[in-house]
């Protein structure tokens, strides 16, 4: 409380009688005695008058009454002048708090004029006395919440507090347990094992070393209060996935600021060891690779649509198997592609039951592709052998290259916790995760995965690989060898971008770990465009082979191997 007392020329004195318990407070005034009476202290027991001797204008003093019943403290200021009534003692468990106003007396012209508490007036008239009611709570606990609310300077509340207190050694509270050192002449450093909680391990409490330059040279004595915090929410962004530990220390030295030490303050903490601490993976140069993909994946989503168009415009009035497969390749290509680039806005929007629909539909469109491009492994084989009496229905095309994906995918939606909210840490910056929407990290996740999408890939890549040494051994003692050279590279071509590069994904390990990501995610969200380049590079060879042929065989071979369509 403050307000201005209204005096007499006399001397004046302060008078004060404060003993322990949790009932009222008078503060009252007359002409010569400022007056404080009441029964709200834990352990102070204080009785006396102190003469003033300060020279007020105009007959008034002002004044404040401060009390915090933490550290069982009063303190008297008037007019500028503090007087400790009560002196700081340890942290009090149980205190008199909560003060509201209660009886007032008026007065003449002598009293207490402009009464407020914490700035807001009472009232403006002339008073007697103010009498306050107090209420006995858990002090301690009552100030835990007060600092857990304040995040930005919650850690500070709690060091000065201690460092106030009258005390040294262990001091606890239900938030945080200090230890207060005074480090006297000749300190010569110190090692301390921080005090704790009971459920802690003792063999789990950090520890602290004090060196000898932390005391100041210019004083007899310095107090330092080691903190050591469990409740992460005193610190701004509270508890976080990201942090190995979840223990805080903190160091105060009392009205000191320390920087530059020539010898350290060293602090130990303690962990599980390392097979028992959950470790998250985390991906180096995962913006750059995010980057890249996505670029690709656009490249090639207009890369299929006028690739598309070409295929849609040379079936009109032929029925060609050659072009039916290579059409489900692109649409699956650029079912993928699109989902990729939705796949992070999604998961951003925070709709979980969309962010799964869209994982389901990014994991059939990576099916989709793989087995299209297998079916295109297969059907090219077929045309390099000259295998042309085989009559395969169009169905079985869409069937493999849509129908076996779908029912996978429906599948594993069926069995539920598939799909979801997926995160990939980088390794630059752990607390800010990329989010997707793709198959979650649980146990039936992952073995779908292993068994799905990692065998599927090796049934790719190795028959890619396989028909590659076919073709090799199968043309390689044509008397066209050397004429058809254009045409295997182009075969060769058709092989790697439609399974065996993908096989990169296979190296990420070792010292070629992040060289085989880049040409991973270059490479194979590029495919569209590499498809599209493909077929514009046969075409114009076709072209040229039709106007300079003279109808040779080496032409007509040639010409097979460039693009032999099938009988359907």
């Amino acid at each position: 409380m403050c307000g201005t007392w209204r005096h007499g020329s006399a001397s004046r004195n302060l008078k004060y009688d404060l003993r322990t318990g949790c009932k009222a407070i008078e503060i009252s005034a007359n002409e010569s005695t400022l007056s404080i009476l009441g029964s709200i202290t834990a352990k102070c027991t204080q009785s006396s008058s102190i003469p003033l001797n300060s020279k007020p204008l105009q007959n008034q003093s002002d004044f404040c009454v401060f009390w915090e019943p933490l550290l069982d403290l009063m303190i008297v200021e008037v007019n500028g002048k503090n007087h400790t009534l009560c002196k700081p003692e340890d942290l009090q468990e149980n205190c008199c708090t909560n003060l509201s106003p209660g009886k007032q007396k008026n007065a003449g012209l002598y009293g207490i004029v402009n009464g407020s508490i914490h700035g807001d007036i009472i009232t403006k008239n002339v008073m007697e006395k103010y009498t306050f009611e107090g209420q006995s709570i858990n002090c301690k606990e009552k100030f835990c919440d007060e600092a857990i609310s304040q995040t930005s300077r919650g850690a500070n509340m709690i060091e000065n507090v201690v460092m106030k207190s009258n005390t040294t050694g262990r001091v606890n509270l239900p938030c945080a347990q200090s230890t207060v050192i005074e480090m006297e002449e000749g300190f010569t450093g110190l090692q301390l094992t921080l005090p704790a909680s009971g459920t802690e391990a003792r063999n789990m409490i950090p520890s602290v070393y004090l060196p000898s330059c932390l005391k100041s040279a210019t004083k007899s004595i310095s107090k330092v209060v080691c903190t050591y915090y469990k409740d992460k929410n005193l610190f701004q962004g509270g508890p976080s996935d990201s942090t190995l530990l979840d223990d805080v220390v903190g160091l105060s030295v009392e009205n000191e600021i320390i920087k530059n030490l020539p010898e350290p303050v060293i602090i130990t903490f303690y962990h599980l060891p390392f097979p028992q601490v959950e470790q998250k993976a985390t991906v180096r140069h995962l913006e750059a690779l995010t980057f890249i993909t996505a670029v690709g994946c656009a490249v090639s989503l207009v890369s299929c649509l006028v690739l598309f168009y070409w295929l849609c415009k040379r079936r009109i009035g032929k029925k060609n198997q050659t072009s039916l497969v290579h059409r489900g390749l692109v649409v699956a290509i650029f079912l993928l592609c699109l989902f990729f680039i939705l796949t992070g806005p999604v998961a951003n929007f925070g709709n979980k039951t969309a962010c799964e629909i869209t994982g389901s539909l990014l994991h059939y469109s990576l099916l989709s592709t793989l087995c299209w491009m297998a079916m295109e492994v297969f059907h090219t084989f077929l045309l390099v052998r000259k295998v042309f009496s085989s009559n395969i229905p169009p169905w079985v095309f869409y069937l493999g290259g849509f129908g076996l994906p779908a029912l996978l995918v429906i599948i594993l939606l069926s069995i539920g916790d598939i799909y979801g909210e997926k995160k990939i840490v980088p390794s630059e910056n752990i607390t800010g995760p990329y989010r997707m929407c793709w198959m979650l990290e649980g146990d039936k996740s992952l073995l779908a995965h292993y068994i799905i999408n990692i065998g599927l890939l090796a049934v790719v890549v190795s028959s890619g690989a396989v028909m590659l040494f076919l073709v090799v051994k199968e043309i390689r003692n044509r008397p066209e060898w050397k004429k058809i050279h254009v045409s295997f590279l182009s075969i060769w071509g058709l092989t790697c971008l439609f399974g065996t590069m993908w096989g990169l994904g296979f190296l990420d390990f070792g010292p070629l770990s992040e060289a085989a990501l880049f040409l991973f995610c270059i490479i194979n969200s590029l495919q569209g465009f590499f498809l599209m380049l493909r077929y514009y590079a046969l075409e114009r060879m076709k072209k040229k082979d039709d106007s300079s042929s003279d109808g040779s065989s080496s032409a007509s071979s040639k010409q097979h191997m460039l693009q032999t369509h099938e009988k359907s």
